[in-house]
């Protein structure tokens, strides 16, 4: 059947549409006035209104200043719109005051700082000397020494498990629907990351798992997919959960493994690569205390630089449905990809894989984490056989014996101590100058030390703070003194304040301080707890926070050599003004750390199973053009 619209009309139609259409200079005119009456609202309003191609660069500008006119300190939507509008605006129309001015807005109120904070200064840029600007950055730096959010990760947690609850009957029922064959697993988990946005991370998954024979509860799979520093507050999270729910609901941290004969049938497809259990081969290698995956198959024939990323995050995937997420994480994370040559194989007495056709394979890697193996180093890389990874689960099984019975939450137990030549510059930054240090999660160290800011930019967005609670005793003080010091405070942490307001998750000790290493949930309610603690102890002369972000100052409860607390601020400035200041503005004079130290210092060697290298997010390729023509292609480790 022929469309019946005669063209011309059509024709006709079109060009009386792009008349319609407004002229920039009569919509910014419009919205300036509706602007000098103070009418945010209708500013949206209209904005909203007008068709996609009116919605210039500009226009996007005035709609997202109007949004964070429009919001009220607590409130997220506004804030959150205006960002995804100026993230539409293009490349080239951001390099100005306005666009960075903005964005820094609603990030501060997001409580956001660390992202805010180059944002107002670029803004500071294109306008020097700006005092609304100058006095932005002022609060934003102070904001992110404390983090003492508006809406802590407690909270957000607690609302929700609220709505949860609320629509545990409307979850029921899609469950239901799935196990009739009539419903969407998408769709259940859609609504419940919509419930989670507060509290999302990019790096958390979820799946849903139809109720057993063995267990008629539904369960719902919580994954950090393999980022420890993600775990924690997933963890957190998972303990969060109402007992109520816990008879009708099961919710688990991390991936558990498939059972042999579900994991030989499936198959994951990303990018153009389609991988299954059944067709890819496994030989473990372990070289200078590392173990590490090295995969083969004829999926890998024929392939592009780009599918090299795909293929690690598939590679990685099926490892966790072998033989669990904390095994994974654990043990198993180095990978490596190799071209395929056949099936044929053959072990040497020295270890070495020696292929079909004769020849060693070009390797392309991925390092998830080294960690030192449970054997002796040797003088180059030991193989076992080759294996269809159908069979790897039971060849691990056989190598860890305790793999079957551990789990996330032991693993997040684990910790590694370092013994560190510090720096011995008096005004390094924090923990530049540690002899000693043990924690259960040295990502977060090691990105404090390079200073990036990655994983505390995660931890911020789900209102969370990491850091160290730094003290010094008297200059004579015994090594018992301190010791006795930090373990009292350690103490006063776990059962004083509690852990639904802080995580203690390593020490160390200094040169100049002792360290307490935590993850605040409730930062304003451990912070002003920690204050009782100094005053109860008179042999404490200077105590104070410094979050994970290293250039970011920090705040003092005791210091003989500070002049007092700093000034609170007043209503903020500027074009977007508003009277209240976020809670994280209330923090006492933040001591700047502003200058950057040398390398990291070298450590001892980890305890076994524990992390001790420098984490990095993604891949970092060799220029090749096709992966098999390269001699390796790394990936450094998850943290």
């Amino acid at each position: 059947m022929t469309d019946p619209t005669d063209s011309n009309d059509n024709t006709e139609r079109s060009l009386r549409t792009i008349r319609e259409v407004p002229a920039e200079a009569e919509v910014l005119g419009r919205i300036r006035s509706l602007n000098d009456a103070e009418d945010y609202a209708g500013i949206i309003a209209y904005c909203e209104s007008l068709p996609e191609e009116a919605r210039t660069s500009d226009v996007l500008g005035e709609w997202a200043r109007a949004l964070n006119n429009q919001g009220q300190p607590g409130e997220t939507e506004p804030f959150l719109k205006a960002l995804e509008l100026l993230s539409a605006v293009p490349e080239d129309a951001r390099e100005n005051h306005f666009w960075n001015f903005r964005r820094a807005y609603a990030l501060y109120w997001l409580d956001r700082t660390i992202e805010a904070r180059p944002h107002w200064r670029e803004a500071l840029r294109h306008r020097p000397g700006d005092t609304d600007t100058l006095e932005f950055i002022e609060m934003t730096d102070r904001a992110c020494a404390a983090q003492m959010f508006s809406m802590p990760f407690e909270e957000r947690v607690a609302d929700f498990w609220k709505a949860f609850s609320e629509e545990e009957g409307r979850f029921a029922v899609g469950v239901q629907s799935i196990t009739l064959g009539m419903g969407s697993f998408s769709a259940v988990a859609a609504r419940i990351r919509e419930l989670l946005k507060l509290i999302d991370n990019e790096k958390w998954s979820l799946g849903i798992h139809l109720p057993t024979a063995e267990d008629p509860r539904p369960t719902i799979v919580f994954s950090p997919q393999g980022w420890r520093v993600a775990a924690f507050p997933m963890r957190e999270f998972l303990r969060r959960a109402p007992v109520e729910l816990l008879d009708r609901w099961r919710f688990v941290l991390g991936v558990q493994p498939m059972a042999e004969d579900v994991f030989a049938k499936i198959s994951i497809r990303l990018g153009g690569v389609s991988l299954s259990p059944a067709e890819l081969w496994v030989t473990p290698v372990t070289e200078d205390h590392a173990l590490r995956l090295r995969f083969t198959g004829p999926a890998f024939t024929g392939l592009t630089q780009e599918d090299v990323p795909f293929i690690f995050e598939s590679l990685e995937d099926l490892v966790r449905f072998s033989v669990g997420e904390a095994a994974q994480m654990r043990w198993f994370n180095q990978f490596a990809i190799a071209p395929w040559t056949g099936e044929k194989v053959q072990t040497g007495n020295a270890g070495k894989t020696v292929e079909a056709s004769g020849g060693t394979p070009a390797e392309a890697t991925r390092e998830e984490g080294v960690r030192p193996a449970d054997e002796a180093p040797s003088a180059g890389p030991r193989e076992d056989p080759r294996m269809r990874l159908t069979e790897f689960a039971a060849w691990a099984r056989r190598k860890y014996p305790d793999l079957p019975t551990r789990t996330l939450e032991a693993e997040l137990e684990e910790s590694v101590e370092a013994i560190e030549m510090p720096e011995k510059d008096p005004d390094c930054d924090f923990l530049m100058d540690v002899k000693r240090i043990r924690t259960t999660c040295p990502g977060l160290v090691n990105q404090y030390r390079e200073n990036v800011k990655d994983f505390t930019i995660e931890y911020e967005r789900q209102g969370v703070a990491a850091g160290i609670f730094h003290f010094r005793l008297a200059d004579d003080a015994s090594a018992e003194a301190k010791t006795a010091a930090r373990e009292s405070l350690i103490r006063f942490m776990r059962d004083d304040i509690g852990p639904d307001a802080v995580l203690v998750t390593g020490w160390g000790t200094a040169l100049r301080y002792d360290y307490v290493e935590c993850i605040l949930w409730s930062s304003r309610k451990a912070l002003e707890k920690l204050v009782d603690w100094c005053a109860a102890h008179d042999e404490v002369l200077y105590a104070g926070w410094h979050n994970y972000v290293r250039d970011a100052g920090g705040i003092w409860f005791k210091n003989p050599n500070a002049d007092g607390p700093a000034e609170e601020p007043g209503d903020e400035p500027g074009e977007e003004a508003r009277g209240e200041a976020p809670a994280g503005a209330e923090a006492t004079e933040a001591n700047e750390e502003n200058r950057l130290s040398a390398g990291r210092a070298e450590s001892a060697e980890p305890a076994p199973g524990a992390e001790n290298v420098p984490a990095a997010e993604h891949a970092t390729e060799t220029e090749t053009e096709h992966p098999s023509a390269a001699a390796e292609i790394g990936v450094t480790a998850k943290a």
